[in-house]
């Protein structure tokens, strides 16, 4: 199962960053991406979270059309859309290889009050995953 990234958009270079693609520094906000080389969404994912001190893989699960959602006991259901990135920004123009050909998507949460809420009162937060994280599994 192939795990979310968190990227940065670069309205430089028109395309998408991992946080060490990124100049010393360089302050942005990122997002969550699926990258597929086929084209086509699967129908689960791993979302790398934080809950309390524990560092966990929670399945991003399809629902619908482009609805996906994680489950957790102690935090219940957190669904997202998932978009395909707009055309100007549908490729990844860092140095990681394995990005060159294929799809990128962005993770939406449908409720960002929930993620505030989780974070807040029981110190739940999304991670997702760079290249260096696949190297350390």
């Amino acid at each position: 199962m192939d795990n979310i990234l968190y990227m940065f958009k670069s309205n430089e270079d028109k395309g998408l960053k991992f946080i060490t693609d990124l100049p010393e520094n360089f302050q942005t906000s990122g997002g969550w991406y699926i990258f597929e080389r086929c084209g086509q969404l699967s129908k689960s994912y791993n979302f790398i979270a934080r809950y309390k001190e524990e560092k966990l893989a929670l399945p991003l699960i399809k629902e619908g059309s482009n609805v996906y959602t994680v489950t957790h006991p102690e935090i219940g259901k957190v669904k997202f859309d998932i978009k395909r990135v707009h055309f100007s920004y549908s490729k990844y123009v860092g140095s990681k290889s394995g990005f060159e050909d294929g799809v990128f998507f962005k993770v939406f949460p449908r409720d960002i009050g929930i993620l505030n809420e989780l974070c807040l009162e029981k110190k739940f937060y999304f991670l997702a995953s760079t290249p260096e994280d696949f190297r350390n599994e």
